[in-house]
């Protein structure tokens, strides 16, 4: 190989170390902000749904159009995981039945988050190699496990 040819595979390969070094840390930073929205989605699942999602969907201020304005009215209450909410399923004047759904606005951005969360993590993998394997991949597993806690809460209450 020339001097020149080694001397311009040295100069490659030294920008792609200075791009990895500024590269890596910016991706897993990006990858770790992507944990908010999903953690956002997991607060908004267990508000919804806390203490006695029934009661929740009892008082609510506004039934949904065409629900009948009686006491027996609520059929169903559930905590659901996709999206991430609450579902509450009352009689309808007209004889079948009516339901309002909470949680689509941050379960969107939750999967959202996640999408981005795994592409922040797998160019940081690209750049950084096996160096720093574990941490590059911390936000995955974490998004991960508040995933799997928002599918494991999801249930239903009988009336």
């Amino acid at each position: 190989m020339s001097s020149s040819g080694a001397t311009l595979t040295r100069m490659t390969s030294t920008a792609r170390r200075r791009s990895g070094t500024t590269s890596w840390p910016l991706a897993v930073t990006l990858a770790a902000l992507c944990i908010l929205p999903v953690i956002g989605m997991a607060f908004t699942q267990h508000f919804d749904g806390r203490e006695n999602v029934a009661y929740q969907c009892a008082m609510l201020p506004d039934l949904p159009a065409g629900a009948l304005h009686a006491e027996v009215s609520l059929q169903g209450a559930s905590v659901t995981s996709m999206p991430a909410g609450r579902l509450c399923t009352f009689s309808a004047a007209d004889g079948g039945t009516v339901s309002i759904q909470t949680g689509w606005p941050t379960t969107i951005a939750g999967l959202v988050a996640s999408v981005l969360a795994t592409a922040f993590s797998a160019f940081a993998l690209r750049v950084r190699g096996e160096r720093g394997k574990l941490t590059t991949l911390v936000p995955v597993a974490v998004i991960a496990l508040i995933w799997a806690m928002v599918l494991l809460s999801a249930h239903t209450v009988s009336m």
